[in-house]
């Protein structure tokens, strides 16, 4: 539809000097999730949205969630979304990642 926001997708800058960048908003995010470390970021016990009970984790396989390792990650979420998400994360974890919105 005309109205459909245009592809956006997320770059992630780690300290080290690493960069993700992938297709998608959402493969980035779950790959700047595996690098993080999936059990520190599952340990934060962290859903998605402010009223919503939706896990970030789940080993239930379902719509809207990628495979990563033994786990799906829910990613049906906007890419403001997933920057937030992942900038809150950061915070949490005082890792020092820049993560930015490109078109």
């Amino acid at each position: 539809s005309p109205h459909r926001a245009p592809d956006t997708r997320l770059r992630i800058k780690f300290p080290d000097g690493k960069i993700i960048e992938e297709s998608s908003g959402a493969k980035s995010f779950v790959s700047a999730l595996q690098d993080i470390g999936i059990d520190r970021v599952r340990n934060l016990k962290m859903t998605m949205g402010r009223n919503s009970s939706i896990s970030l984790f789940s080993k239930e396989r379902s719509k809207g969630r990628i495979k990563l390792e033994d786990w799906y990650v829910f990613t049906n979420t906007n890419t403001e979304k997933k920057k937030e998400i992942l900038e809150r994360i950061a915070a949490k974890l005082k890792l020092e990642i820049q993560v930015e919105i490109i078109q």
